[in-house]
């Protein structure tokens, strides 16, 4: 059963939630199909390009992604009070790097319209902190730069993507940890930190204090080295099984390792609330709800 995007995101609400996007009937649109042989390796970077780009317009920071053959995933935090801050001119400048006017005459005509229409002017800030208009500004031109590649009109990405609300701390590091860890599920990799198009990536290739357009890790608190050692760990664990959680991240998932390792598998299920039992219950009364799906699972972890 679909639910309306509002029960998962709640509008002008702070939040971290887990988005994917998965390519029509999950064709291989972005890798090396193998009917053909025919490489699209190159549009992972188009996304990886788009999603950095779009964080720096939008009063949503990205925490995490992974770009991979027939879908990405974001970690993305909202952040509606940060528009509300920006002055009005600043709201159409960043409209207009969305919607680009390439005649400067024009351009500066539209400047000043949106700046003098208050009803405008609201609509834009609550656009600049959407999800949906985020997720719209990705996938809209995605779609039709490949099309245009392929020479072909039709759906590049599913209907809707997937929204997944992260209620913690503990469900924020799952999370970003089961994004990272994707190239080496998917055996492209023998170490997460070897990947490419993956924000753990960035951020070690990265030169030191720089985040190359990524929320810092220490926001959530964590570290680099904290978050680099709990992924690597998970990846010993799920194959030797065992062993203790790293210095520096047990305060915040306040777990046992084989928990952590449960909250990894419950990703695969795409349920739309990651967390506690006590804050899923919550989530689901504001909803109107009983419950959501997950508060089962997380009883038991």
């Amino acid at each position: 059963m679909a639910y309306p995007r509002s029960h998962t995101v709640p509008p002008a609400t702070t939040g971290f939630y887990l988005c994917t996007s998965r390519c029509v009937r999950r064709a291989w649109l972005c890798g090396r199909d193998p009917l053909t042989g025919l490489s699209f390796n190159h549009r992972r970077a188009w996304i990886e390009h788009r999603l950095i780009e779009l964080a720096d317009i939008f009063a949503i920071d990205l925490f995490g992604f992974a770009v991979m053959s027939n879908h990405y995933h974001a970690v993305l935090k909202t952040d509606p009070l940060r528009v509300q801050s920006w002055s009005d001119s600043t709201v159409a400048e960043r409209w207009l790097r969305l919607f680009p006017v390439k005649d400067e005459q024009l351009r500066a005509r539209t400047l000043t319209a949106i700046t003098h229409d208050e009803a405008r002017l609201s609509e834009l800030r609550e656009r600049l902190a959407s999800l949906s208009w985020f997720m719209k500004c990705i996938n809209e031109p995605i779609s039709r730069r490949s099309n245009r590649e392929d020479g072909c009109t039709g759906r590049f990405w599913e209907g809707r993507f997937h929204a997944s609300a992260l209620l913690d701390e503990a469900a924020i590091a799952t999370a970003m940890a089961y994004v990272d860890l994707n190239p080496v599920r998917a055996a492209l990799v023998e170490d997460p930190a070897q990947a490419e198009h993956t924000a753990l990536g960035r951020r070690l290739r990265a030169p030191d204090g720089d985040n190359l357009g990524l929320a810092p890790l220490e926001s959530i608190g964590m570290t680099l080295q904290a978050y680099l050692a709990l992924v690597q760990w998970t990846v010993r664990c799920e194959r030797h099984r065992g062993g203790t959680l790293p210095p520096g991240v047990s305060r915040i998932l306040h777990c046992t390792p084989q928990d952590w390792l449960t909250r990894l598998r419950l990703h695969r299920r795409h349920p739309r609330v990651h967390g506690a039992l006590g804050a899923m219950r919550d989530f689901a009364h504001q909803m109107g709800q009983l419950w959501v799906k997950g508060c089962g699972q997380a009883s038991a972890t």
